[in-house]
């Protein structure tokens, strides 16, 4: 796998959605890529920074327009 195939298929990797054969390859291209590694792990963080703040109230607004951006990619 490489570069822009990881990218590719980050969402569902995230996701959990892949097969188990892409998410192998994928986790191996992790271990030799340390700008995919980066990349994957910010988005992780960005998930779980999100999840936490739609977990405490927040101005409707504000999600609205997280949620909008995220749309975007």
């Amino acid at each position: 796998m490489d570069c822009s195939q990881v990218a590719r298929k980050l969402f569902e990797y995230l996701d959990k959605e892949l097969a188990q054969e892409d998410t192998s390859n994928l986790e191996k291209h992790l271990e030799e890529c340390r700008a995919c590694f980066d990349h994957v792990e910010f988005e992780r963080m960005l998930r779980e920074h999100l999840r936490k703040i739609t977990h405490h109230r927040c101005p409707e607004k504000l999600k609205q327009k997280i949620k909008a951006i995220i749309e975007k990619f």
